[in-house]
């Protein structure tokens, strides 16, 4: 799926249904470059350019029915120290906490995210599964 074609399904489901996404842009604004290249030093790893396009457009927050993490230092919650804090010693990073302990998140190869994205839920054990092609495809 393409950016533009991500865009214009968030735009119509917003219009249709406003409730899925109260609260979303007020909590964390749109990220600015600066801050993504803080998280990627921070957390040592390059982020894929789906996932910084998403970023630059919608900031983090609550997505529909999701949480994406920001890279707001402000917000406890940001990319850098859930993933610090939870997953320091994982080849992962974690951009989705579904709520049930698991996460959604790229898998690092020599400091690089894939583009494909990967569940992870350590009550499963230490295995990630691939559940999409790229971060617009989840």
């Amino acid at each position: 799926m393409t950016f533009e074609y991500f865009h214009q399904q968030v735009e119509d489901l917003r219009s249709n249904h406003p409730d899925w996404f109260g609260g979303f842009r007020e909590t964390w604004p749109n990220a600015t470059n600066e801050e993504i290249q803080a998280a990627e030093l921070e957390l040592r790893v390059k982020f894929p350019e789906e996932y910084k396009k998403f970023l630059l457009e919608f900031g983090g927050g609550e997505f529909g029915f999701s949480k994406i993490f920001s890279v707001n230092q402000d917000d406890e919650e940001n990319i850098s120290k859930v993933n610090k804090r939870y997953l320091s010693d994982r080849n992962f990073i974690a951009f989705n906490d579904d709520g049930t302990g698991g996460n959604y998140g790229f898998a690092i190869n020599d400091a690089k995210c894939s583009s494909n994205v990967y569940y992870y839920d350590p009550d499963d054990g230490d295995d990630m599964r691939k559940v999409f092609d790229d971060f617009f495809s989840s």
